[in-house]
This record gives structure tokens, sequence and C-alpha cells, in this order.
């Protein structure tokens, strides 16, 4: 057995025993005839703002603090961690008032994006690092426009010389369309590669009709085709690690301030009694 697979066996066999002395103290709460929701909404409270500490540990990231890897370990299990909690918290059910309602979907909503981000922080980088180098992301689209430009010359070159108009065509149908901004992104993420197949059936085709002088142009234009595939799948994938933070922070800032809201609210009522 691997040392990463002894780390994530004792972590989580440390979340499952985390998780046990909750569940029992909130049963001892509740047996002593006080309220547990009162014991387990400040525990979930004091989870939910060492979560938001993730966000400020990037921004200081100058500081001797404790390595990044072990902060994002410590966010997911304690994350995992407190959605059981919550759900302990309100009886493992949809609460009835739309307040409770809001805070209720906000906080789900912000353990699904979560929970999605991990399996794209633990799956996409490794398909990025199959190519040899990484694109930066900003760069993408100069990189694209200058594919675009390439192929536009080629083709106006196959016009100018009085060759098969059917390269022209083939330009204007298929490959204008594709080179002009990003494609195929969904099958990108999946790692379909349907796409490129019929992409390279079409340039056979046109090959296989086309005038012998012809097929150089033609080997230049599908090595654009491809080095654009390429900035395509780098971009789906870059993309999408970027892209579930815009929803995640959010969606977790907003389930941060109603949880504070719903205890203030509790405490004003008198119903946040020990």
């Amino acid at each position: 057995m691997t040392a990463f697979w002894r780390r994530r066996i004792v972590s989580l066999a440390l979340l499952l025993l985390a998780g046990s002395l909750l569940y029992l103290a909130e049963r001892i709460y509740e047996i002593s005839l006080r309220d547990g929701t009162y014991l387990t909404g400040w525990i979930l409270f004091v989870m939910t703002l060492l979560l938001a500490l993730l966000n400020v540990r990037k921004r200081l990231s100058v500081l001797p603090l404790l390595p990044a890897a072990v902060w994002f370990q410590t966010h997911v299990y304690v994350g995992i961690l407190a959605f059981g909690l919550f759900f302990l918290h309100s009886n493992f059910r949809l609460p009835n008032g739309p307040f409770e309602k809001a805070l209720w979907w906000a906080s789900v909503l912000a353990f699904a994006t979560g929970i999605l981000g991990l399996l794209l922080s633990r799956v996409l980088p490794g398909r990025l690092k199959r190519h040899r180098e990484r694109i930066v992301f900003e760069r993408i689209p100069a990189f694209r426009s200058d594919l675009r430009k390439e192929a536009e010359c080629l083709a106006l070159k196959a016009v100018g010389n009085s060759e098969d108009p059917r390269i022209s065509d083939f330009y204007l149908k298929v490959l204008a369309p594709f080179l002009r901004k990003p494609r195929n992104l969904l099958a990108h993420l999946v790692g379909s590669r349907r796409h490129a197949w019929r992409l390279d059936a079409q340039f056979r085709a046109v090959r296989h009709s086309a005038k012998p002088d012809a097929c150089d142009l033609l080997e230049k234009l599908q090595e654009i085709a491809e080095a654009k595939d390429v900035l395509d799948q780098q971009y789906a994938l870059q993309l999408a690690l970027k892209a579930w933070l815009f929803i995640h922070i959010p969606v977790s800032i907003a389930a941060l301030l109603l949880a504070i809201t719903h205890a203030l609210l509790a405490y004003a009522f008198g119903t946040a009694t020990p």
C-alpha cells in the first residue's frame, strides 16, 4: 500500500470517528432534555468559518502559514463533516419557512459545487499534463486568432492560384466556423474524440477528390485544425477548473451570511436555548 492510500485511509477513519462523536454528542444533548440543534448549530457555524479560511489562506500566501495542500485537505474533510452535521441539524428534511429553505438550498449548492470542484481538480490536471506544455489560459484567444489568420491566408492562396475550388468551399463551410471560436467544449471535457475523427474523415474525403497539387495545402490546413483542437481542449479543461469557483465561492458566502442571520433571528426570538 502506498503512502498516498495510507494517508487517505487514516483521514477517512478520522472523519468517521469525528462524525460518530458529533452524532453521539448530539444524542446525549437530546437525552439530557436539551435542544440538540443548539449544539449542532454552533459547531456547524464554527466549521463554516473554518471553511471560509481557505480563501483567506489563498490571499495570504506570503505568510508562513501551513502549506496550501494541508489547507485544501482540511477544507475537503471539514466540508464533508459539516455537510453531514448540517443534515443532522436540519433533522434530515427540508425546512418549511422561506428563509430556512434559502439557507438549506444555499448550503446544499455550496456542498455540491465543492464536490464538483474536488472531482475536477483530481481529474483535469492530469489530462492537461498529457501535452508537452500547458498553454496559458489568457493567451489561448491570441493563439486561436493566429491559427485562423494562417488558415485564411492558405485558403486565399488556393483561390489566387486557381487550385481546386473544393478547397475554398471546404474552408468556408467547415474550417472557418471551426476556427472562429472554441468548439466541442463538452466533448473535450468528457474526453470524447468523435469530433476529431469526424473532421479527419472530412479532410480525407476532400483530399481523395482534390487535385494532386492541392495535397500539400490540405496537409497544412489539417495541421492548423489539429492545433486548434488542442487549443480547444486546453480552453475547455482550464475553463472548467476556473468556472466552478465562480459558483462555489458566492454560494458559500451567501450560505455563511444566511447562517449568521439565522443565528441572530434564533436568539432574537428566543428559540436558541441550550
